[in-house]
């Protein structure tokens, strides 16, 4: 559920994050440089909080592996002493 919820606000920080990007293209495009600058900067601001997202996600993912794994070592160990 929660890794559902992170994808969610991923797409959610992408699409702003796209939508900042195209607007200060079009503000360049006038030429209020000063309005294109604090765009981007808003822009890579944005881009730091996807990383940060896309990095939280990729933990839960190893995470959740380390802890299969984990599950599986229990479970031979258990048919192990079951047999002895």
């Amino acid at each position: 559920m929660i890794s559902f919820l992170q994808r969610r606000r991923l797409k959610k920080l992408e699409r702003q994050h796209r939508a900042l990007l195209e607007r200060a293209r079009d503000i360049q495009r006038s030429g209020d440089l000063r309005a294109y600058a604090a765009l981007l900067e808003q822009a890579e601001a944005l881009a730091e909080q996807i990383k940060k997202y896309e990095g939280m996600e990729q933990a839960m993912r190893a995470l959740k592996q380390k802890q299969k794994d984990v599950e599986e070592e229990m479970d031979r160990m258990q048919r192990k002493v079951e047999r002895a």
